[in-house]
């Protein structure tokens, strides 16, 4: 009678646990903001995204894919190491951000060829979608006739993804990071995973 009330009371402690692991280890969407132009724009989100990684770098790829190598955002910090507890306390007294330095991956397009480009028009990241539908193929070949009337050249570029340096910065947080504000090229990228978690926390 001992042995099974123990087994049911470990059984009842394991599940919460085990689900939550599952949890953290692959998110749902997460807020997002834009800086160019001097400014930082309003929060938004996307619900048919995911992302998935930890809090030194992660991807945001869309549910339609349903796997995080299909992603159209990513950044990861250079050799990341979670600060120690002492230091994550200074930071958050005095208010400090965590600055470093690291890479981004987004995509560009013909008719976009910098983030900002796109970011101004749709305010979100690129995705293949965008470029495949007869919207785009009409407003890309109005492109190339204007370019061939002014005696321009066109090499296209396609769908294509980027990787730039960046530098990035963390929100003072008490426990683990949560906003993230990433500087690369003219433009800005904030992120806040707003109650997330990562598996390493």
């Amino acid at each position: 009678m001992f042995s099974r009330l123990l087994v049911t009371l470990i059984f009842a402690c394991f599940i919460p646990c085990l689900s939550h692991a599952q949890l953290l280890w692959e998110n749902d969407y997460v807020h997002f903001a834009f800086y160019y132009d001097g400014y930082w724009g309003k929060w938004k989100f996307d619900s048919g995204t995911k992302i998935h990684g930890n809090y030194g770098g992660f991807v945001i790829y869309s549910n339609f894919h349903n796997h995080p190598s299909k992603y159209f955002f990513k950044f990861s910090i250079d050799n990341y190491i979670k600060p120690e507890k002492k230091a994550i306390k200074k930071h958050f007294k005095d208010k400090m951000w965590w600055e470093y330095q690291g890479t981004v991956e987004y995509y560009i397009c013909d008719l976009y060829p910098t983030l900002t480009d796109f970011v101004k028009i749709e305010y979100r990241f690129l995705r293949d979608f965008d470029v495949s539908d007869a919207e785009y193929e009409k407003k890309l070949s109005a492109m190339k006739a204007s370019k061939m009337l002014k005696g321009q050249s066109f090499t296209p570029i396609g769908f294509k993804k980027v990787s730039k340096r960046a530098t990035i910065k963390i929100a003072p947080y008490k426990d683990v990071p949560r906003v993230y504000n990433i500087y690369t090229d003219d433009c800005g990228i904030a992120l806040d995973l707003r109650g997330l978690y990562f598996a390493d926390k």
